[in-house]
């Protein structure tokens, strides 16, 4: 952890070593009672502390106020001349603040000519260096004028489509999603037929058993714009076997297999990037759901929370990692009062040294009240890779 002269207790800072750059990972906690005023001081002092350091942004997300989006921009576009994609989810907080938190991507190469970044001045970035290629979208909504369709949800994997091909990747290098979406309630059941469109179309199997199938989130959000729903997606090309994506099971919960789930959703339940120095682990969206897909501990938020815990745990210790090892973690409450019981079952799970972000957002089903989801990762240092 690195500490710096922001004020205490709200940055965090993660950094991996990797085969060809530093790897950072930064969240800004200003979910307690910050106004708007404090959170612009707290985000450019954040992005001073960027530039004097020499950390190139990779992505951002922001969670919080809409009417935020375009202060911020100024005062990061201040700062930072490079383009980098950013996205701003219109989420309310679980303290009533204005901002929950920003989340930053970014890289310190050891040689510049040893890594290439590719911007494209719209919604991607792309990280090359000798072993593989990574690619960074975010707030795909579906309004590509290319695009001729009469479903939100059809246009969003359009435009996905588009983006990749322009980037010279297939939704087969695709590694995570996250979704973000209003009235998920009543909608769910029509994103997830489109979803599984997009997969068949891309002939990638949904089943069990599949290897190409990507972990993923998808939450309610108040998103403002058109389509009601904004995409952000991480994809991976390796140029070396010692590079290399794998799909997570969990023993707790079965597979989102788009055929016998509740509601046909389909995605992985963990992604694996294995490389030279590190494993990292992408975690779906995690909520209270049995072995049998069944949701439990209906009406007991305590339960729900302490459930879903166990479930995270229970794909992390596969890799010899506990909580500690989270870099970024969003964390969606039914109802702000859940977050005393979020707090109560930290407490009584002795889980500590770690940040999250706190939002208040609808879960894909409605008896559910709480979902987790997050990235870990651990150097292999002398241990065998999983």
């Amino acid at each position: 952890m690195i500490n710096s002269s922001i004020k205490d207790d709200i940055l965090k800072i993660n950094v991996v070593p990797c085969t060809a750059f530093d790897r950072y990972f930064i969240t800004l906690d200003v979910n307690a009672t910050f106004n708007e005023d404090e959170v612009f001081e707290e985000y450019s002092k954040l992005y001073d502390l960027i530039t004097e350091r020499n950390i190139i942004p990779v992505y951002e997300k922001v969670f919080g106020s809409e009417v935020l989006k375009d202060k911020l921009s100024l005062l990061r576009n201040a700062r930072i001349k490079d383009f980098f994609p950013s996205t701003l989810i219109n989420y309310e907080t679980v303290k009533g603040a204005p901002l929950s938190s920003v989340f930053i991507y970014g890289i310190k190469p050891y040689e510049v000519d040893k890594v290439k970044i590719n911007r494209a001045e719209n919604k991607s970035i792309e990280i090359v260096s000798e072993k593989a290629s990574q690619l960074y979208l975010l707030s795909i909504d579906g309004e590509n004028q290319h695009l001729i369709s009469n479903n939100p949800y059809s246009d969003v994997f359009l435009d996905l489509d588009f983006y990749l091909r322009n980037c010279g990747y297939s939704a087969k290098s695709i590694a995570r999603t996250w979704f973000y979406m209003s009235n998920i309630d009543r909608k769910y059941c029509d994103f997830n037929d489109s979803r599984l469109d997009f997969f068949e179309k891309e002939n990638i199997s949904y089943g069990d058993q599949s290897n190409f199938l990507p972990s993923s989130t998808c939450i309610g959000a108040p998103v403002l714009n058109k389509r009601g729903i904004l995409l952000d997606v991480y994809c991976l090309k390796s140029m070396d076997p010692s590079v290399f994506l794998k799909r997570i099971y969990n023993k707790n919960q079965n597979e989102a297999n788009g055929v016998s789930y509740k509601f046909k959703p389909a995605f992985a339940r963990g992604t694996l990037i294995s490389t030279e120095k590190y494993n990292e682990v992408h975690i779906s969206g995690t909520a209270s759901i049995n072995e049998k897909g069944e949701s439990v501990h209906l009406n007991n938020p305590y339960q729900q929370i302490i459930t879903t815990l166990k479930n995270v745990y229970s794909i992390l210790e596969q890799y010899q990692m506990g909580f500690e090892h989270l870099v970024q973690s969003t964390c969606f409450f039914k109802k702000s009062e859940y977050y005393s019981e979020f707090m109560k079952a930290l407490e009584d799970l002795k889980i500590n040294n770690f940040s999250f972000t706190y939002l208040i957002g609808d879960v894909c089903r409605d008896e559910l009240l709480f979902e987790l989801d997050c990235i870990a990762v651990k150097n292999h240092n002398d241990e065998d890779r999983g």
